[in-house]
């Protein structure tokens, strides 16, 4: 996320150009972000398996998890190749075309937000419902299953109240968020917890 291309020009010609610039960064970066939420959820699987995928709970929260990869995959097919692929088409610059442009532009930022939302929302169901079965199992455990479940809801509060947006900035933040989450999962697996 920290190599996120954004657009800095105002103009829709100028736009338009940056993106064709930016087209290789921008498909290696979400080509990447793609390849890691995969593996992520991979993991989480097994790690579903650990704590007994048969328990309703746990269950419930790997199907959100990977509901939740397969949205954040459509938000970054969109962003990181379907735009480029648009902004690549356009090379005649004229007021039609700038104007179907702009309307497509719309139009996949919408369906950016709708899926990163969504994808962001199931994400923090998980964290909510594997919280569940790790209270009363220890100091350690205790804490963190409350932290994952305060932290879920927040997420999602934020999310549907329209609190936090999935700009760049936004997403960096869940991102950063649902990573230290997975780095705790780690490390209550190593230490045995």
């Amino acid at each position: 996320m920290l190599h996120h291309p954004t657009i800095a020009a105002h103009q829709v010609k100028a736009q338009l150009q940056e993106v064709s610039q930016e087209s290789f960064i921008n498909g290696l970066v979400h080509g990447g972000l793609i390849a890691i939420i995969v593996l992520i959820s991979f993991c989480l699987t097994h790690y579903a398996q650990y704590r007994d995928i048969r328990k309703p709970n746990i269950l419930l929260g790997i199907i959100c998890y990977w509901l939740g990869t397969i949205a954040m995959i459509q938000a970054a097919l969109v962003s990181g190749f379907a735009v480029p692929h648009l902004a690549s088409m356009i090379n005649v610059f004229s007021t039609a075309e700038l104007n179907s442009f702009i309307g497509l532009k719309k139009l996949t930022w919408a369906t950016n937000q709708a899926c990163s939302n969504m994808g962001c929302i199931c994400w923090a169901i998980t964290m909510c419902c594997w919280s569940f079965g790790k209270f009363a199992k220890g100091a350690v455990n205790t804490a963190f299953a409350l932290l994952s479940f305060i932290t879920g809801k927040v997420i999602i509060t934020a999310l549907i109240m329209g609190w936090l947006s999935l700009t760049v900035s936004g997403m960096t933040a869940v991102t950063f968020t649902m990573s230290s989450w997975h780095i705790c999962i780690a490390w209550m697996l190593y230490t045995k917890h």
